[in-house]
């Protein structure tokens, strides 16, 4: 063969191994595209109940949200444990303590070889190295000398003296400061490390104040105030109303808005309930009495501070108002150290109103029964003239609490706040900081961050002598701002200073940032849909964007329910200031266009409404038309779920009639899909970042759509669900005598798996390797020639 021929094929070889290949991989993704992999969520295994704990209780510092530090002397620790609000803590030899696992060695020295003690030691043990000052409240409680060496265990007895009366700790709360720290000159130069590991843990002795009843302490009793986990029980009519379904959107976000408490919600039907259901645990009974039969035996048993005559409600013997609302708290009758609040009135808006006084109660009101009427809804806000866009505002605004942070080392505060998906932001945000610290701080050895969104942006400027207050302005960039979810500015600050041969006392070092700093935020509202950023949390939007229209069809299950009451308590939980405008649907056909200003939520299966048929064309994950069934269309060929397996989905897209609006949808091919998908929901939020989510059981898998050409999508959605290609049963072959696998509905049989991007790959990766040798040999040919050996 002659060279012009060699220099040819190589050079069409060169140039088709690279092509092969690229195309190859362009079957599974397109570039600068990330194929997502399911990551498996191990739920922690939960605390019991609160109402499962019978004088004793055992936590530790992981339960309470602690994970294991390190102190280096000279350092100090505080543990904040908020006790619920009817347990009296029991003090005193014998009683209540707290177990400290801890490690401890001198950085100078091998883990394995244990240091000689110091001469003295013998003689005065405290000399060798400093103690561990245990506080409680500020109350000094102990003192121990930490042993050398792994895994060592102390046990520090909790006194009497610390326990104070509920007047006098209104909240329960208990803050254990671990202080390593001494004022013996010998420590100056000390460096010894001690680890405290989260499974040390308290274990806590108590009895039970009997509940403090008033309404205007709502939401107490109703809820502890604590870090264990209760479940608070909704009783709602067999048939309920919307006007029922949007007070309970009304009263789950308030109590998260209003308390600090880990409750979860279960919404019970009037006639399912059985005396086992309420034994341990307080309820809402929200209705009428006329439509709600557990709310009626209530009223028969003559149990409520008003009285029933037909449908009416009486108070003191006068008729209450047809529009009015009824507010009341009573012990429960199954176990009086439970209590019942009633949300109720003679017509639906009367139960709106009485849900509403929950929110926010009038001044004065009345310890066990409240009659809202008209007067006491505020009036609204009306202009003529449109608002001006807010633009400013404080940290208050945004729902910051000021806290000084003390002690040397790193001190951490976080700032909020949601931009929405249609602001257009034109300029970069302006942050102003006010902040303040000690002049004990060493400013060339300390350092102060700001961080948004995990990226640092600058840094607040630090002087050895600080005026009582500094200002400084940073700019935000905005390519860094996320529209459509929380966005967060963290500021660490890392304190340091020369420590002198004396007692190190935390509070002399301190820094705090004020909550009258300010974001100055201007925008635009985006003027066409190509200027509306895309959906990147399905949930979050909810939680910002007040005006909600929820769909749950006609006949909502209990997942259904359940699901809808914690969704608005985690709306609360993420906007302390949101009040929402909901409007529920129970029918089975609704058309999205009459609600252009709402945010859209369906929760339940496909097949409860026909909303997805009415946006199915625009889904990220599409459904098999009249089913709950999941489709995809790869190269012509229509591809569908294994038929029997269960996927929760979780999709969000913009409205088509609005951008700016977003449609969310809680689903799955099965019950135990959307159980799942709930689950995940309410007990891993930070799972959810993109547009369509698969949940088998504890796996979530997430995609961002937008990044994806169609066919691409649906060949990884198809690849990560291990779908097989489904063949119509008219065109299915068998071998003689074997029957066709039928898949759903009889409509398909199963064929081959799907392996749309590693089969082509693979055959490119032969195809090259073989190329590459070929070329290895014509290469050796030009270069001798083309004569043989």
């Amino acid at each position: 063969m002659k060279k012009p021929k060699l220099l040819l094929i190589t050079l069409l070889l060169m140039i088709m191994i690279p092509t092969g290949i690229i195309l190859a991989q362009s079957e599974s993704s397109q570039p600068g595209q990330i194929v997502p992999t399911p990551t498996p969520y191990q739920l922690p295994t939960p605390l019991p109940e609160i109402s499962s704990y019978d004088q004793t209780a055992k936590f530790s510092f992981a339960d309470l949200d602690e994970e294991s530090f390190v102190m280096r002397y000279p350092s100090f620790k505080d543990v904040y444990v908020p006790l619920p609000n009817e347990w009296a803590l029991v003090g005193g030899e014998g009683n209540s303590y707290i177990e400290i696992h801890y490690d401890y060695f001198e950085s100078t020295q091998d883990e394995t070889v244990v240091p000689t003690p110091h001469p003295l030691f013998e003689r005065y043990p405290f000399i060798a190295r400093p103690g561990v000052e245990v506080y409680i409240n500020d109350l000094l409680v102990s003192m121990f000398i930490p042993e050398f060496g792994k895994d060592n265990v102390v046990q520090i007895p909790i006194p009497s003296s610390v326990i104070l009366p509920s007047g006098e700790n209104p909240f329960n709360e208990y803050i254990i400061r671990l202080g390593f720290y001494s004022d013996a000159d010998i420590y100056c130069n000390y460096d010894g490390v001690l680890t405290i590991y989260d499974d040390s843990f308290i274990n806590a002795k108590f009895t039970t104040y009997p509940p403090f009843r008033t309404l205007a302490n709502l939401p107490r009793p109703l809820v502890s105030d604590s870090f264990l986990p209760e479940t608070l029980k909704l009783v709602i009519p067999d048939q309920p109303s919307t006007s029922d379904l949007q007070a309970i959107a009304i009263l789950t976000s308030s109590i998260a808005q209003n308390a600090f408490s880990n409750e979860a919600y279960e919404v019970l039907r009037a006639s399912e309930i059985s005396d086992g259901d309420l034994a341990k645990s307080n309820a809402i009974i929200i209705g009428t009495p006329a439509e709600n039969a557990f709310l009626a035996s209530l009223y028969q048993k003559q149990l409520l501070p008003t009285t029933l005559s037909g449908n009416e409600i009486l108070r003191s013997g006068s008729e209450v108002g047809a529009s009015d609302g009824v507010l009341q708290m009573i012990p429960s009758d199954v176990n009086q150290y439970y209590t019942f609040v009633t949300v109720t009135g003679e017509s639906a808006e009367g139960v709106l109103r009485a849900a509403n006084a929950f929110k926010q109660l009038p001044i004065g009101t009345p310890p066990f029964a409240l009659i809202v009427t008209d007067d006491m809804v505020p009036p609204a806000m009306e202009s003529e003239e449109a608002p001006l866009l807010q633009t400013k505002f404080t940290y208050a605004d945004l729902g910051y609490v000021d806290r000084t942070r003390f002690g040397l080392g790193l001190q951490r505060f976080f700032l909020r706040f949601y931009v929405p998906r249609d602001w257009v932001l034109d300029e970069d945000p302006v942050l102003t900081i006010n902040y303040a610290y000690s002049d004990a701080i060493e400013a060339q050895s300390s350092n102060a961050v700001i961080i948004l969104n995990g990226e640092p942006i600058g840094n607040l400027v630090l002087q050895d002598s600080p005026a009582r207050q500094q200002t400084v302005e940073v700019q935000l960039r905005k390519d860094l701002i996320l529209k459509g979810m929380v966005n967060v500015v963290e500021f660490q600050a890392t304190l340091a200073a020369t420590l002198v041969c004396e007692d190190y006392n935390p509070d002399v070092y301190w820094f705090n940032v004020a909550d009258d700093s300010t974001l100055d935020l201007p925008y635009r509202i985006a003027a066409s849909a190509t200027e509306i950023s895309g959906v990147i949390n399905p949930a979050v939007p909810f939680a910002f964007e007040p005006k909600h229209l929820v769909i749950l069809g006609s006949n909502p299950t209990k997942t259904q329910l359940d699901t809808f009451a914690n969704l608005y308590r985690q709306f609360g939980e993420l906007n302390s200031f949101g009040n929402y405008d909901v409007i529920i649907s129970l029918e089975d056909n609704v058309n999205l266009a009459e609600y252009p200003d709402r945010n859209i939520l369906m929760i339940g299966l496909p097949t409860s409404s026909d909303v997805v048929d009415q946006i199915n064309e625009r889904l990220p994950q599409p459904f098999v038309t009249g089913t709950d069934n999941l489709q995809q269309n790869i190269a012509n060929n229509a591809y569908q779920l294994v038929p029997g397996v269960s996927i929760g989905v979780v999709e969000g897209i913009p409205a088509e009639w609005d951008h700016a609006r977003t449609i969310a949808l809680i689903s799955g091919t099965s019950d135990e899909g959307l159980e799942w998908a709930t689950r995940q929901m309410l007990s891993n939020p930070s799972a959810f970042m993109g547009d369509l989510f698969f949940i088998q059981d504890r796996t979530v898998t997430s995609f961002t759509s937008t990044l994806f050409s169609r066919p691409v999508l649906d060949s990884l959605v198809s690849e990560a669900l291990q779908e097989e290609q489904l063949t119509p049963v008219e065109e299915a072959t068998t071998e003689e005598g074997e029957q066709p696998t039928i898949g759903e509905a009889g409509q398909f049989v199963r064929d081959e798996k799907i392996n749309t991007s590693t089969t082509p790959m693979f055959l490119m990766g032969v195809i090259g390797i073989v190329g590459l040798v070929f070329i290895i040999y014509l290469a050796s040919r030009i270069a001798s020639g083309g004569r043989k050996s």
